[in-house]
């Protein structure tokens, strides 16, 4: 029973966490740096999905976290945005389709901070989807 809370508590926990994929850093700059520049550029995208002409400067991030190491490739890993409430982060991930009208952020997108278990699921469901498909097709 305990388990089964905990767990409970974990998911509500993740529902507040976005992970921001695809930002852009400059390899010339240092890592020090590299991690600031990834973590505005994060934040900048909060700000395009929702401007503060709509409310978006109601936003509260909690924290940010970049999952991984900065490479020298011009990718930068995956950033975990902690958002004050659930709403906030699921109203992000529902509009984020408008990175894609602004330049420099197009290949930017932001999906749930999902367990494992979750994303394997997710994974195995969308492929049966396709399947469904294209035998339907």
């Amino acid at each position: 029973m305990k388990q089964a809370i905990k767990e409970i508590e974990k998911d509500e926990e993740r529902g507040k966490n976005l992970v921001f994929h695809g930002l852009d850093i400059d390899p010339e700059v240092s890592q020090e740096k590299q991690g600031e520049k990834i973590k505005k550029c994060a934040r900048n995208c909060v700000r395009e999905i929702m401007p503060a002409s709509d409310g978006g400067a109601n936003f509260d991030i909690v924290d940010m976290k970049i999952l991984g190491k900065l490479g020298k490739s011009g990718k930068a890993p995956p950033v975990l945005m902690k958002m004050k409430c659930s709403n906030e982060a699921q109203y992000l991930i529902r509009n984020s389709y408008r990175l894609s009208r602004v330049t420099g952020l197009r290949r930017v997108f932001v999906t749930p901070d999902l367990s494992k278990e979750a994303r394997e699921d997710r994974k195995k469901t969308l492929e049966d989807l396709k399947r469904k498909i294209t035998k339907l097709s």
